[in-house]
Parts: structure tokens; C-alpha cells; sequence
């Protein structure tokens, strides 16, 4: 996330906690009145289905560098 946007992600409390939203939303979190709101996984499910083209990706840029710094 990019910090410049923590306005945008991050929640305080009138007590001065901070919420962060995108780990709420990943992990879950504790309601006001003590139950359990359990997270989506929305990064864990999301890397999970585009495994072979995030690999694909890093090896490409990896050998994109390698082959610049070899020139």
C-alpha cells in the first residue's frame, strides 16, 4: 500500500487507534461488542489463482535486469 494514501486506508479511533483497512479486510477483526468478523483472504486467494503469472512476471523482469546489466 502506498502510504501517501493511509488518509484513504487508515481508520483512527475517537480513542486514537488506528484501523487499517485492507488487514481488516484480509485477516478480519473484533466488533464492538466483542464478536469476530473473519476476513475475506481477498491477497492470499488472489495469489493463489495468478501464481504461474506472478512467477512468470518476476523471472521476466529478473532476466530483463540481468541482461541489461551483462551489456
Amino acid at each position: 500500500m502506498d502510504s501517501s494514501m493511509n488518509d484513504i486506508f487508515v481508520k483512527i479511533s475517537k480513542d486514537g487507534k488506528r484501523s487499517y483497512y485492507p488487514a481488516a479486510q484480509e485477516y478480519g477483526y473484533i466488533t464492538r461488542d466483542g464478536g469476530y468478523m473473519p476476513g475475506a483472504y481477498f491477497m492470499r486467494d488472489a495469489l493463489q489463482q495468478n501464481q504461474s503469472k506472478i512467477e512468470k512476471t518476476i523471472i521476466d523482469s529478473m532476466l530483463k535486469s540481468i541482461d541489461k546489466a551483462l551489456r
